[in-house]
């Protein structure tokens, strides 16, 4: 029966196919596609231009998160999992996990919600604030997790994504006829972002080629604002204590799966945090569209930025690293530098994780195009990463030295388990650590081409790098290879498609290849023009005259040269 219980002492993703991997995009409605899946299900937001004539949405200093948990009439049905309920067996006939480890409770939930609190402070150096409220009562609604799931090839489809809406209405309408509870006073509508936690895994996550249960019932992940529950409802008139319910993020309570190694005969989970599905969906609400390939559902921006299913996921999805520095210039959280004008302007850029600054040199190419340029470092301090996890009941700190090959972008075996809460370095999930040699690998300048025309044109149906040829913020590459979105055919070497440590640009980048003659040719020249690879041409094909040049070794602090070159003749003017 429908109800609600107090707790004793919620852009659809596409599915994203990584290797082996398949993740979820992008969740919107109406564009919504079908692969990383995507995590929005959009009306339509205007795009306002900012005050430097950029496409912006600028973010407010104060959000509000109103989190409630929903559970289901149990079932015992093979096509989702769990039971539908949050005190049911979930992965029955493997260990308890470690990676967001049960029981989930007040305190897990509450733990999550603090994660994105922490992290939106830290991207943005404390420019927007978050303040999230976790209502204390689980809410059950009349149906089984079934009948709320889109499902089938028309899952996208404005008529299966009514089902998981309809979830949104009768969840929030349950709660609001509670008289156990009241939402904080003073709440902004347009500043209050709405989350259902649901019991169940989300159907955002496969495992190409293994043996992962089927659950074809279980609940995408997908953020409604108010104009797709307009369109999908009729109309949406649900409020709580006077606060209209204006939108919705729709989460499951963990991401990890459970399958069986038939070989062996033995069941096993595959086990993945909510963290950077639950950043990337209040993004998503911010008006941030997704930058993975929301058509294909391939990565576009790999691990370089949270809004790709690479960087969603990384390290097991515990450690989402910084927003990309387009995202950030977009919310209004980068500290811009310009061209001045000066020839060789020797630009210093501090590195992004920095409390006090983002540091963004922004190099213009045309009207609409620029060139985007940050520091990314793993380790700016050099003293490894520190975690505060909750574990047991009691927060307490891990640490983790650079180069550790049990918590890397291959292997999270040394985390001690439990929920990560925050993160003194979050892109220590960039690729990096030690090469074979034992260097630290440690990251380097990013360079960003973006394409405003494009943006524009793609904004609407979070589209903007649907086309992996004509992507709006496409990363170039400092190791000559177009890689990202371009999954290796080979069953044997690195996965370059998923990001590497020479996708940086640094004084040192050992980028080179071997002839079939043995001969080893140096790629890299540790400059990025109009005559390198890749160069610096415009999108329409014509020369930018942008160069930089003598990168200096990755650190803290990083500086290049930049200057407007001369081509075929022709002398940029300097202004």
């Amino acid at each position: 029966m429908n109800g609600a219980r107090t707790d004793g002492p919620c852009h659809n993703r596409n599915w994203i196919v990584l290797g082996t991997l398949l993740v979820l995009t992008s969740a919107w409605v109406p564009g919504a596609s079908a692969q990383f899946q995507p995590t929005r299900v959009f009306g339509s937001k205007a795009v306002k231009l900012g005050s430097d004539g950029l496409v912006q949405r600028l973010a407010a200093d104060r959000y509000d998160v109103i989190a409630l948990r929903v559970e289901f009439q149990p079932d015992s049905s093979l096509f989702s999992t769990g039971d539908g309920t949050f005190e049911g067996t979930l992965f029955p006939g493997v260990e308890s996990p470690r990676i967001d480890p049960l029981p989930h409770d007040a305190d897990y939930f509450g733990a999550h919600l603090s994660f994105l609190e922490n992290y939106v402070r830290r991207v943005s150096d404390g420019r927007t604030t978050v303040q999230t409220h976790l209502v204390p009562v689980v809410v059950r609604v009349s149906g089984e997790m079934a009948r709320y799931a889109p499902i089938g090839l028309e899952a996208a489809s404005d008529n299966e994504l009514l089902k998981l809406a309809q979830l949104v209405e009768e969840a929030w309408s349950i709660a609001g006829s509670l008289d156990s509870f009241d939402l904080p006073a003073g709440l902004d509508p347009e500043r209050t972002a709405f989350v259902l936690f649901h019991a169940g895994v989300g159907r955002d996550v496969e495992l190409l080629g293994t043996t992962l249960d089927k659950t074809p019932e279980d609940l995408p992940s997908l953020f409604f604002d108010s104009h797709a529950l307009d369109r999908l409802l009729g109309s949406f008139n649900v409020s709580i204590d006077g606060v209209p319910i204006s939108n919705t993020l729709v989460i499951p309570r963990t991401e990890s799966r459970r399958g069986v190694d038939f070989i062996q005969d033995k069941a096993f989970l595959a086990e993945i945090s909510i963290n950077g599905l639950l950043v990337a969906s209040f993004l998503s609400y911010l008006g941030v569209p997704d930058l993975f390939d929301t058509a294909s559902g391939e990565s576009a921006i790999g691990p370089f930025g949270v809004m790709d299913g690479l960087g969603i996921f990384a390290y097991s999805g515990l450690l989402p690293p910084e927003p990309s520095a387009w995202t950030k210039l977009f919310l209004g959280w980068a500290d811009l530098q310009y061209a001045d004008g000066s020839g060789d302007q020797l630009v210093s850029l501090t590195h992004s994780g920095a409390a006090t600054s983002n540091d963004v040199f922004l190099a213009p190419v045309a009207e609409d195009e620029y060139f985007l340029v940050e520091n990314r470092n793993r380790d700016p301090e050099n003293d490894g990463l520190n975690l505060t996890v909750l574990q047991n009941g009691v927060l307490g700190q891990v640490h983790f030295d650079h180069g550790e090959s049990g918590f890397s972008s291959f292997s999270v075996a040394d985390f001690p388990g439990g929920v990560v809460v925050d993160a003194d370095n979050l892109d220590f999930a960039l690729p990096g650590g030690r090469d074979p040699e034992g260097r630290i690998l440690e990251g380097g300048i990013l360079v960003w081409h973006v394409d405003e025309g494009r943006l524009e044109e793609g904004l609407p149906s979070n589209t903007v790098n649907a086309d992996r040829n004509r992507r709006a913020v496409d990363l170039e590459e400092a190791d000559g290879a177009q890689d990202l979105g371009y999954p290796s055919q080979g069953l044997f070497g690195p996965s370059f498609d998923l990001g590497s440590p020479f996708d940086f640009f640094y004084e040192g980048n050992p980028t080179a290849v071997v002839t079939p003659a043995g001969s080893e040719i140096k790629l890299y020249e540790n400059r990025f023009g109009p005559d390198t690879y890749p160069s610096s041409v415009s999108n329409t094909g014509g020369s930018s005259f942008v160069e930089l040049t003598d990168f200096g070794v990755p650190g803290s602090e990083m500086t290049f040269i930049f200057r407007k070159v001369s081509e075929a003749g022709i002398t940029p003017r300097d202004d």
